[in-house]
């Protein structure tokens, strides 16, 4: 997997918690830089939730060490977690043809 742009994945965040965790606060504009955790918008199931989310899409691994409050309290800071794990699991190698 090609590692995907800051911008498109803080997209793809934004439209997710928009869509899965506040949408019942659509007066609310979910930003890069929003604090989600002071706006209460991420409780511990949505924690769940946003990391099966993140887990799925990316096709990464969330580790116990990376539930942290600098990596999940705004979307930009999600977006920089997630290529720093993509860019450091390359998928492997494509099988060498077999021979004939």
């Amino acid at each position: 997997m090609s590692t995907p742009s800051h911008a498109a994945i803080e997209a793809q965040l934004c439209t997710y918690i928009m869509e899965k965790l506040a949408y019942d606060q659509p007066h609310l504009r979910v930003t890069p830089t929003l604090d989600l955790l002071t706006q209460r918008l991420i409780d511990s199931l949505g924690m769940v939730r946003l990391c099966h989310f993140i887990e799925e899409t990316f096709a990464i691994a969330i580790e116990p060490d990376d539930l942290v409050m600098s990596n999940f309290a705004t979307v930009a800071q999600m977006a920089t977690l997630i290529q720093a794990k993509v860019a450091a699991d390359p998928p492997p190698p494509a099988a060498p043809p077999a021979l004939r």
